[in-house]
């Protein structure tokens, strides 16, 4: 996707059934048919989870187990398709984190929590649970092309916690060669000096920028400084349905206000439904067209 505008989507919920019926897993391949027909050209998988002991957890269903890495056996047996269906053209992403709250955090507060403790008892990579399960799902999903780390936390203290783990998690992608994409939408300095201690910008295939139409003015400068163009920032929509006419002029203001602007991203597909996938592949595509 070098030099290409990013069309992209998350998609929540429908890949990550427990044990799905029959009619669950048609939804999964009439969603991937649907996502290989549009103009997406990037779709990320949200939300995986980390527990205590590294295991991988996609949404509330297990997906990896741990000691040894072993898949869970309730996903869908048909995601090896759809994925690969889904892949015919788009690149795709697993997001890690997200928001969401729980016992008085985000979500994704706990899964880096878990991953901390994880690195603080095993910090030799392949000894520790999380990664070796982490290489065992590229390994079992490869149309998975890499991670979306989306952190997010109550405050700049709790974030900071963070900056060792996410430095770690980074480097590792890249010694592996994998995408890593970053998630933010507050404390750019933060994100920044994480950016710096995993070894610069060359570690970061983009960031997937939230609610970009608020934040890039805050973003942009920062990202630049440590290396992260304008070229590299892919901004994010929240939407649901019949918004079409507002995703495009939405992007064509932002790519007016920044040209050369990475591309887009919309949350999520269940929001709009899978009948519309085309509809707004297209209004996207077209507002960062311009309009």
């Amino acid at each position: 996707m070098t030099g290409e505008a990013k069309i992209g989507v998350y998609t929540l919920g429908t890949y990550s059934v427990a044990n799905p019926t029959p009619s669950d897993q048609d939804l999964m391949v009439e969603e991937a048919v649907a996502l290989s027909a549009s103009d997406f050209n990037l779709v990320m998988l949200a939300s995986l989870h980390v527990h205590d002991d590294g295991s991988i957890f996609f949404n509330d269903t297990p997906m990896i187990n741990s000691n040894p890495p072993a898949r869970s056996g309730q996903l869908s047996r048909n995601l090896p398709q759809c994925f690969k269906t889904i892949m015919s053209k788009s690149v795709m992403l697993a997001s890690f984190g997200g928001g969401g709250e729980f016992n008085g955090n985000p979500v994704g507060y706990w899964d880096f929590s878990a991953i901390k403790t994880l690195i603080g008892k095993y910090p030799d990579p392949t000894k520790n649970p999380f990664f070796q399960n982490l290489a065992f799902m590229f390994d079992v999903y490869p149309w998975i092309r890499g991670i979306d780390l989306d952190l997010e936390c109550n405050s700049l203290a709790d974030y900071q916690s963070f900056t060792t783990t996410l430095a770690t998690i980074i480097k590792w992608l890249g010694a592996g060669k994998y995408a890593c994409t970053l998630c933010p939408y507050q404390f750019p300095d933060f994100w920044v000096d994480v950016i710096k201690r995993a070894g610069g910008a060359g570690q970061i295939t983009w960031v997937n920028l939230q609610n970009a139409d608020g934040t890039a003015g805050e973003f942009v400068g920062p990202l630049k400084s440590a290396g992260i163009g304008v070229g590299q920032i892919v901004g994010g929509l929240q939407v649901g349905e019949g918004m079409q006419p507002y995703v495009t002029q939405e992007f064509a203001t932002l790519v007016k206000q920044y040209p050369g602007f990475g591309g887009g991203w919309l949350w999520n597909l269940e929001a709009f439904g899978t009948a519309n996938t085309a509809s707004y592949a297209a209004a996207l595509s077209k507002g960062l067209a311009g309009g």
